[in-house]
């Protein structure tokens, strides 16, 4: 069931990741973050960059809660290491929107 009393249960939307240039903070999303990587190459300097994934909620959320998350919603069909963190390749195909 994908809600519980009314509510939808967050799920994992797409891989992410965060960027913080000097001014501003930018989130890229793409099928897996190799795709991210893709479309920052050529476009910014990378000044903390974070790996995370972005929620059926609009939220950015970091590795380890993205696979609390993904594990509730039942979106892993198999885990690759390591293990205490979600990985793209970890999850069932991810629905676009």
């Amino acid at each position: 069931m994908d809600n519980y009393k009314g509510v939808e249960i967050e799920k994992i939307v797409k891989a992410a990741i965060r960027v913080k240039p000097p001014t501003d903070e930018w989130i890229i999303t793409g099928s897996y973050h190799g795709e991210c990587l893709a479309k920052l190459r050529d476009e910014i300097r990378l000044i903390g960059r974070e790996d995370g994934f972005v929620t059926t909620y609009g939220r950015f959320v970091g590795r380890k809660e993205g696979l609390e998350i993904a594990k509730a919603a039942g979106q892993i069909v198999k885990k690759h290491n390591p293990k205490n963190v979600l990985l793209s390749e970890d999850l069932k195909e991810v629905p676009q929107k």
